[in-house]
């Protein structure tokens, strides 16, 4: 969970007798969340809450049946003050000898008040690879990230040759992506 990013869950409590669930309700006393009620938890047991500070906090939840017996569950939750961004992306197809590579991906941001700019992403590389980032209009914490080779006609083989190829990025808070991995393959569309 992060702060300032909505959380939804649905919480799953079954009577051991097979009776119906008639209400759901905080125990505000064992509760450590601050700003959490009974306005966070709906009549199907549905939990909604956006944190607004991260740390590590309790909510205590009571479950009662139709004939008015109840239990209380607590549920630990760790309030993140940021969240990394994410790499989303497909399969990528091979270089080609004197062809234009191109491959498109998504860096998502879970805090969608975060920033990254171009200065964030770094493409690692043994090959003269650009990049180009673009935020997604309407779309706030996403990102498309295009990553474009001029294939050179003399690339040194034997084929398939394999280029690889490292993207790290960051957002302005410093929390860092997973760095994605790729082995590039190329081949001379010639031999093929």
């Amino acid at each position: 969970m992060v702060k300032d990013c909505p959380f939804r869950f649905q919480l799953d409590v079954q009577d051991p007798n097979g009776h119906a669930i008639s209400r759901y309700e905080i125990v505000p006393e064992l509760t450590t969340v601050p700003g959490f009620d009974d306005d966070n938890i709906d009549a199907n047991g549905l939990v909604q809450w956006t944190p607004t500070q991260s740390g590590n906090f309790e909510i205590a939840i009571k479950v009662t049946d139709e004939y008015g017996v109840s239990s209380t569950f607590d549920y630990p939750l760790l309030v993140l003050d940021n969240a990394p961004p994410h790499f989303e992306f497909g399969p990528f197809w091979p270089a080609f000898l004197g062809n234009t590579f191109t491959y498109s991906l998504k860096i998502k941001d879970p805090n969608p008040e975060d920033q990254i700019g171009d200065g964030d992403v770094t493409l690692d590389t043994t090959v003269n690879m650009t990049k180009t980032l673009t935020p997604v209009a309407g779309e706030p914490g996403v990102w498309d990230l295009t990553l474009t080779w001029e294939v050179p006609e003399d690339f040194p083989g034997p084929y398939p040759a394999y280029v690889p190829v490292r993207v790290l990025v960051h957002d302005n808070h410093g929390e860092q992506a997973t760095p994605l991995h790729l082995d590039l393959p190329v081949y001379d569309p010639e031999a093929l």
